[in-house]
């Protein structure tokens, strides 16, 4: 016989291929903290930004609103609820 082509089968095993990913709850927890960052970043920047645009005047005049005994009863109620 000639011309027919032989192969012999050669056992190379299952090779597990190791793959070095990071771990999905540590990505997840650095991804809510860059978006928390981010998000009280914006407050944050939005407060002092209003509060140089609006001018002392303005804050001064709507500071009545923010005197104790308007508050106290708020404050109680958050504090030691019933």
């Amino acid at each position: 016989m000639t011309g027919v082509a032989t192969a012999t089968a050669v056992d190379t095993g299952h090779a597990i291929p190791s793959v070095n990913r990071p771990n999905v709850t540590s990505v997840g927890t650095v991804i809510w903290l860059s978006s928390e960052l981010m998000f009280f970043a914006a407050l944050f920047a939005m407060y002092f930004t209003l509060r140089s645009v609006m001018g002392a005047e303005y804050w001064q005049e709507s500071a009545e609103a923010l005197n104790l005994p308007f508050s106290a009863p708020i404050r109680r109620s958050w504090c030691f609820p019933p």
